[in-house]
This record gives structure tokens, sequence and C-alpha cells, in this order.
């Protein structure tokens, strides 16, 4: 991965040193939850899947890289698992009823032991196997976000999802994408290729959709500003409508008066 340093300046190299920093960085996720724990002093209702499935995921990968003698993703992927694994021995330490957590623990110890002997006593025999759980896993993290997408389609706006990350997710799957271009490998080019645009979509969505109920979205607002209108942001629609006559509608009433107020404020927009 480091040839750049030594060997001369390639695209392929560059971009290797741009996945490497980004990917890590992208790993670095997990503190914000780590200090949400620490303020709480427990780990009631934050799960630790996502620590847990970082080091399985870690560990595929590097013993992936480990068979393909791939520099980029063994660099990586090591970088992966030392922070994955210490989120979690945190996670076991803050935690109160360890017994499920440490059965948990056991079992992702007992999946990277048999990766690693795989590896060893059978070598590129389970290399094609090995790619496509890489392959699996990887597509099922970049689509993670999307899990928030009912509450988008249901509130018609994109404040549940997570822009930092989905602006990384594509930043990251793109560039692996690209190398796995360069490197002629399938187990990188495709999953990384689903996940850029999965994220690619998710982006679209903060373009269409506006980030609270009741304000307009971004293309919009820019089709208003570029035929000089000036109008001020509506109000959400659930203080307008009031909580207590929220409640008492049902979900179609809330979408004819959200349809009557879009209206309303497209033939206002054409007067002017």
């Amino acid at each position: 991965m480091f040839e750049i340093f030594t060997q001369g300046f390639s695209f392929l190299n560059l971009l290797s040193i741009l996945a490497f920093f980004t990917t890590v960085g992208l790993f670095f996720c997990g503190i914000p939850i780590c200090r949400q724990i620490w303020k709480r002093k427990d780990t009631k209702e934050i799960s630790g899947a996502p620590f847990l499935m970082g080091v399985v995921g870690g560990c595929c990968w590097m013993t992936y890289g480990w068979l393909k003698n791939d520099g980029t993703v063994k660099w990586v992927t090591g970088c992966q698992v030392i922070l994955y694994t210490t989120y979690t021995i945190f996670y076991w330490c803050m935690t109160k009823k360890k017994l499920w957590i440490t059965l948990k623990v056991l079992g992702v110890i007992g999946i990277c032991t048999s990766l690693v002997l795989g590896v060893h006593f059978f070598g590129m025999k389970i290399f094609h196997p090995l790619g496509i759980v890489c392959l699996t896993l990887n597509i099922a993290d970049f689509a993670a976000p999307l899990g928030g997408i009912r509450v988008v389609i249901r509130r018609w706006a994109t404040s549940t999802l997570p822009l930092p990350l989905c602006i990384a997710n594509f930043l990251v799957s793109t560039e692996w994408f690209l190398y796995g271009l360069l490197k002629n490998d399938f187990y990188l080019i495709f999953p990384n290729g689903v996940g850029s645009l999965l994220a690619f979509i998710q982006l679209l969505l903060f373009i269409v959709l506006p980030r609270k109920p009741g304000q307009r979205a971004p293309i919009v607002r820019l089709w208003l500003w570029i035929r000089g209108v000036k109008v001020e942001e509506t109000k959400e629609i659930v203080a307008e409508l009031g909580e207590c006559d929220e409640k008492k509608m049902n979900r179609a009433q809330r979408w004819s008066q959200k349809i009557k107020m879009n209206v309303s404020t497209v033939a206002e927009n054409w007067r002017m």
C-alpha cells in the first residue's frame, strides 16, 4: 500500500492511500456510541451487535487479503479488527448483564479462529467461499442506513437518515470499487459497486426530500431561487394542525392535508 513512497507515484498507490484513510476514518464511528455508553454507565438499549459484526467482517476481509497477499486490504482490515475489538471489550466492561454478551463474544472468537485455521490448512481452496461471505457482509453493511427508509417515506423527510454516514459510505464504496477494477477483483468490484449505488440513492433523497417535515426540498429551493422567488419556509404541518388534531386523523387524512398544503403553496408561487 505504501509503495508510493518507495516505488514512485501511481494512481493505484494513491487510491490505496485514500482508501486506507477514509475507510479507517469510517471505523471511528464507534467512538460516539462508546461515549454515550460511558455517560449512561450502562449499555441498556444499546446493542453490541455492530461491534461484534465489525470484528467478524474485519476478520473475513483480513483473511481474504492474506490469501490474495493484498497489502491494502490487510492493513485496512487489520485496523478494523483492532478498533472493533477495542469497542467490544469496552462494551463488555460496561454492560451489567455479561452472560449473553460473553456468549456472543465467544461465538465471534470461534468464527474468527475458524477463518484463520481454514486459511492456514486449506489455503486457496476456500478462496471463493470466503469471497462470497465477504461480498455478502459488505452489501449488508452498505445497505444498513436504508433500514430507516420506511420512516423517511412516512415522514416525507430525511431527518432520520445520517447524512455524514451516507457521504462516508459513498466515498469509501466508490474508492474500493475503483480499487477492485484496477486489481481486477470481482469480490471487491461487485459489493462496493452495489454499495456505491445504494449510497448514491441515499444522497439523492437528501436532494429531493426536505430535511424536516413541512420544509421545502433543496431541489425545490433551487428552482425557486433560479426563478427569483423569495418564499418563507412553511411551518411544520404538525404544528399547523395541532397535536390533538393530528392524533385524531388517520394516515389518509394526514396525507390529504399535506397534498392540499403543497398545492396551495405551488399556486401562491406561480401567482407571484
